[in-house]
């Protein structure tokens, strides 16, 4: 399909669709199918907000992507944690005498001040 207008909220073609979105409408678009000959009409809304803040540099250099792995350093005597880290699919890696897991399974267990490393992939 190729749009063939884009109208933004308040613009003449939009108004019947402000009255029945209100300000959650952004704009409405019309696109045409050559193959079927039809016109579809169809409308961008607002569904959900929330607030953002954007990373500070130490966040993003400190706590990667979510797919990104991650050193954690956990102490021999923390037999609990190692449990836990290995059911979340943690490896221990021997030459670096640290455990290997991915940011989000860190996150998940609590373990983001013990992040020593990110992985380079």
């Amino acid at each position: 399909m190729e749009v063939i207008k884009n109208l933004n909220r308040g613009e003449n073609g939009t108004k019947r669709y402000l009255r029945k979105y209100g300000e959650r409408l952004l704009c409405v678009r019309y696109r045409i199918d050559k193959e079927s000959g039809k016109r579809y009409t169809t409308v961008e809304l607002i569904v959900d907000q929330a607030f953002y803040r954007p990373k500070t540099e130490y966040e993003k250099e400190r706590f990667p992507r979510v797919n990104r792995y991650l050193y954690v350093c956990i102490a021999y005597e923390e037999k609990d944690l190692q449990v836990n880290i290995r059911k979340a699919g943690g490896q221990w890696i021997k030459d670096k005498k640290r455990w290997k897991i991915s940011y989000y399974k860190a996150n998940n267990l609590g373990l983001n001040d013990r992040i020593e490393e990110v992985q380079s992939e």
